[in-house]
């Protein structure tokens, strides 16, 4: 992939969702009450009326929707596919009905806003799609950072380690030959009595 600005990507990616919107707003709205009156006209209640065309228009718009997802199955897309199919095909066949009975233009008139608000949904959906992509291959390419201990470093604690060690073994002989000056005095001959015990202590240390 051609390397890409993302910044600027992302400031157009929302300036082109926000123009989409407004436009699938007006042409939803457009749509919704040319559908509306069509179905007045053929005597349907208007609370019927409404809920009808409100779903014909929903539903195409989250056929849209779903079409645009990224590594969506291939099967699932032809199932969404034909629905999309048949809901645009209400939608327009309303709003050409309508159309027709004030002229052809009329009818090109009406329809128009259905195909305007399902182009700008495409042009959304395409722009989220290329989005996600060259963010995702910008995490891609950032470096994990991790701390090894270094040459140098192990090096430098060599060294120190040999000149400690001859410490700790002169420390550690030192208390060996200490315990065993000031240790047991089993063995040897004298009264088995406290004096008798420490005049033998005495005598070792003064050895």
């Amino acid at each position: 992939m051609t390397k890409v600005n993302v910044t600027a990507t992302r400031k157009a990616a929302g300036t082109v969702k926000k123009v989409a919107l407004v436009i699938a707003t007006i042409g939803a709205v457009t749509s919704f009450g040319t559908q509306v009156g069509l179905l007045v006209s053929w005597h349907m209640a208007q609370v019927f009326a409404i809920g009808v065309a409100a779903t014909v228009d929903l539903l195409a718009v989250c056929a849209m929707i779903a079409l645009t997802i990224p590594g969506f199955p291939a099967r699932d897309r032809k199932i969404v596919g034909t629905v999309l199919f048949f809901a645009l095909t209400a939608s327009i066949g309303a709003n050409i009905t309508a159309g027709l009975r004030e002229s052809v233009g009329a009818a090109i008139g009406h329809s128009w806003p259905v195909v305007a608000y399902m182009g700008a949904e495409l042009i959304a959906g395409r722009i989220r799609n290329f989005l996600a992509k060259i963010e995702a291959t910008e995490n891609a390419n950032v470096p994990t950072t991790s701390t090894p201990i270094l040459p140098a470093t192990v090096e430098a604690i060599v060294p120190t380690v040999a000149a400690v060690a001859p410490r700790v073994a002169a420390t550690v002989s030192h208390a060996t030959s200490a315990a065993v000056k000031m240790g047991s005095h089993a063995g040897h001959d004298h009264p088995a009595t406290p004096a008798g015990r420490a005049a033998c202590r005495k005598a070792m240390l003064t050895a």
